[in-house]
């Protein structure tokens, strides 16, 4: 790939590769990063060094897994990440250090057991998944303004595992005053601590 060193987006999608090369690192000006629908198997420990990276997008990546490293509070310059129809199955808490991320996609991401420590900067926040057993604590994403949770996937699984089916939901919408889309699928909600008409 060489180093391009004046690419600003580059855009992979649906394509064979199961890694980025090492050279990425030397694209200092990349703001957009498509890998949707590819074979990578992880981040790569070379986009940390992207520090004008904006977006990232590896939705569709199937074979994408383990936790989010903690080193992605690196890319302090982020707004999108988008992880949706993956197996990434937890988050690191360094997500919380991302001051300027806006839109968050983890839906139908069936290996995630919980979505913690969200930052309060963002503005739109997904996330669906079979192995769920509790929704996020979403109380201080104060300019939220779409929200969808869900069950995961429709794909068959073993009951025992289908954990967020067997608990009621306590869902806290009180502070959400900016929240424009709210969606919410298959999911036991115990209780909406808000007034519907006020959103």
């Amino acid at each position: 790939m060489g180093t391009l060193a004046s690419l600003s987006e580059l855009d992979l999608s649906s394509t064979w590769i199961n890694e980025l090369p090492d050279t990425v690192n030397k694209s200092s000006l990349l703001r957009v990063l498509k890998i949707d629908s590819t074979f990578v198997r992880k981040l790569p420990p070379a986009i940390w060094k992207l520090k004008r990276l904006e977006e990232l997008h590896a939705s569709g990546c199937r074979s994408l897994e383990g936790k989010i490293p903690r080193q992605i509070k690196m890319l302090s310059a982020l707004r999108v990440l988008k992880l949706g129809y993956s197996r990434i199955c937890g988050l690191s808490y360094s997500i919380f250090g991302l001051p300027n991320l806006q839109t968050f996609d983890l839906l139908h991401c069936d290996q995630l057991h919980e979505a913690s420590e969200l930052p309060s900067s963002l503005i739109s926040l997904s996330v669906s998944s079979k192995l769920m057993d509790r929704i996020p604590n979403i109380s201080s994403l104060v300019k939220l303004g779409e929200l969808f949770l869900g069950k995961g996937s429709q794909e068959p699984m073993l009951p025992i595992q289908n954990k967020i089916e067997e608990k009621e939901c306590t869902l806290q919408l009180g502070s959400l005053s900016e929240l424009k889309i709210l969606q919410l699928s298959v999911l036991k909600i115990k209780l909406l601590s808000i007034r519907l008409h006020y959103l």
